[in-house]
């Protein structure tokens, strides 16, 4: 059996008899965090207060929720707002364009041109395979480490291409639509205090609508891809994440907590991955479709 999960589904997810073991009842154990007339302990509470240029946020922050601080809040807000409008600009005036974004050829002659990769003209194959992969979700304390996992939709539309004199780097930006990974066999290692931690396993399917890869690279004399930085936006505030129930098969208090935040926040889960499954998602469309580096991608 398994699940599917949507933000804007959970509550009639949640609402229903959807749990079959006896005795877990997960929407009870997650809301009795919440049965004080304060709602929820949060994070923020374990800062100590701090301050910038004699703003204290934890003031402003407690302020806030109680109505007290409003005028400073709303002062604060605008501070913020006046020293962004004075930060320094986008670098229009050192920003070149050789080529445009649509022709693919000009930009696999510019990486050749300008590096030691080899250009590559077919296709990303669909789907793409990839043994193993280890991510951390540190928001609900759990490593996850899927195995033989399959991607599809991994063939992208470039949307940005250029190069900043100022900096000396390259950009480029491509989107995925419809990205699917998918994987029978995801462990979940639930990390615990003192203890050893409790794994369990569950196939696990994740779709965005849209991807969005944004790459810059070093150097524009030697543009190598190992010293590029790599990161992934989400346009999809809702992406679809399916979990075998099996996940579930656990009696700590602390492990079920984790999951029901796992599940509750999928888009926050999908966020925290991106940080380590970015340089493969953007290295397999950038080597196998532009110009191979020779990186070996695992």
């Amino acid at each position: 059996m398994n699940i599917i999960i949507h933000l804007f589904l959970l509550k009639s997810v949640f609402g229903q008899d959807w749990i079959s073991k006896p005795g877990i009842d997960l929407l009870t154990l997650y809301n009795k965090q919440y049965d004080n007339i304060d709602g929820p302990k949060d994070p923020i509470e374990d800062l100590t207060s701090s301050s910038k240029n004699g703003i204290d946020i934890l003031s402003l922050y407690h302020g806030q929720r109680d109505g007290s601080n409003n005028t400073d809040l709303i002062e604060t807000i605008q501070n913020l707002a006046e020293l962004g409008n004075n930060a320094p600009q986008d670098d229009t005036d050192y920003i070149e364009r050789p080529c445009r974004i649509f022709d693919k050829n000009c930009i696999r002659r510019y990486f050749a041109a300008h590096s030691l990769c080899t250009p590559k003209y077919q296709a990303v194959p669909d789907p793409v395979y990839r043994s193993q992969s280890t991510f951390y979700l540190p928001r609900v304390n759990v490593t996850v480490t899927p195995i033989d996992i399959y991607y599809t939709g991994a063939t992208a539309r470039i949307i940005e291409f250029y190069v900043n004199k100022k900096t000396n780097r390259l950009l480029l930006a491509f989107t995925f639509t419809n990205f699917t990974t998918s994987t029978d066999n995801s462990y979940f290692r639930f990390n615990r205090r003192g203890k050893e931690p409790v794994v369990t396993r569950s196939s696990v399917d994740v779709q965005y609508i849209s991807l969005t890869a944004t790459v810059t690279i070093p150097n524009l004399s030697n543009l190598r891809l190992d010293r590029s930085e790599m990161y992934l936006y989400s346009e999809d505030i809702n992406p679809g994440l399916r979990v075998d129930l099996s996940i579930f098969e656990s009696t700590e208090l602390n492990v079920q907590r984790s999951l029901v935040e796992f599940l509750l926040r999928p888009d926050v889960n999908l966020q925290e991955a991106f940080l380590i499954d970015a340089n493969f998602y953007a290295n397999s469309y950038i080597q196998q479709s532009i110009c191979d580096f020779g990186l070996i991608l695992s």
